[in-house]
Order: C-alpha cells, then sequence, then structure tokens
C-alpha cells in the first residue's frame, strides 16, 4: 500500500488465519487460552451481544459444533432453524 502524508509509514495487513476453517480458528483460540465470548463476528450486533440470527452467527454456531467446543458466545435470540 502507497504511503501519504509526511510521515505516513508503508502499511502491511497480515491475515494469518484467513485460510483456515472457521472450526479450527475456535480450535486454535481454546489452545491460546482466546476469550472468544469477547470476539465480535455478528452482522447486526444487539449492544454488547450477538444477534443470534445472521447468516455470521449461524458460521460462528456451526465453528463450535464442528470443532466440539461450547458456544460461551451471549446470543440476543436463539438461532431460529435448528442446529444439526
Amino acid at each position: 500500500m502507497r504511503p501519504s502524508g509526511l510521515h505516513a509509514r508503508p502499511l502491511e495487513i497480515v491475515t494469518p488465519l484467513a485460510g483456515f476453517h472457521k472450526n479450527r480458528v475456535v480450535q486454535i483460540g481454546q489452545d491460546l487460552g482466546v476469550p472468544m465470548e469477547l470476539s465480535m463476528s455478528c452482522m447486526n450486533p444487539q449492544d454488547d451481544r450477538h444477534c443470534g440470527e445472521c447468516s455470521k452467527c449461524r458460521e460462528r454456531q456451526d465453528a463450535f459444533r464442528e470443532a466440539g467446543i461450547a458456544d460461551p458466545t451471549p446470543y440476543a435470540a436463539a438461532w431460529r432453524v435448528p442446529i444439526k
């Protein structure tokens, strides 16, 4: 990326987890002791909670289930379609 301004420095965006499936990211977070309940991936948050209804909330729930880890996420609403 091209810097601008008098004191600008080049910006590098690093995304080391971008190539992983979400369940693998959840597992890595668990292994590292990341407080996953503090992370936000919702498209329509309700106050400080995930909405529980958008596609990102569904992907999050699926990732925890597939990783075999209890989802600590506080959701404003339960997913309307039963999770298999």
